[in-house]
């Protein structure tokens, strides 16, 4: 894994660079725009995989592609009037809400037990 991430603080790309001072035995990764680092690894390859692993703006990204599979499924149902994939459709987003649902009740459950 060679390629850097964009900053997950301004979004750019191209001013990032990867740090290793001499007498320290630890790399980072530095935005040269906004001056963000992080990423301290002790060695370059360490230092972009940190950088590089965002849980959850992965997440967010997988949700957004599922969504978007979800939404062209819809346009493609509704504009053929294809009753199969309307039914389809129909049992895909009462999943969704009931995956929702068990979701926000464990989340209940969980800060219930914590106190928070």
């Amino acid at each position: 894994m060679s390629e850097l991430k964009r900053c997950p603080h301004c979004k750019q790309s191209d001013m990032l660079e990867i740090i290793h001072e001499d007498g320290y035995s630890l790399y980072y990764v530095l935005c040269g725009v906004c001056g963000i680092s992080w990423a301290t690894g002790y060695t370059k390859e360490q230092a972009i995989e940190i950088w590089n692993t965002r849980p959850i703006e992965d997440a967010l990204e997988a949700e957004c592609e599922r969504l978007r599979g979800l939404l062209a499924d819809a346009f493609d149902a509704v504009t053929t009037m294809d009753n199969r994939k309307l039914m389809m459709l129909r049992w895909n987003l009462r999943d969704m809400e009931a995956s929702d649902e068990a979701e926000a009740l464990a989340l209940r459950t969980a800060s219930r037990h914590t106190g928070e």
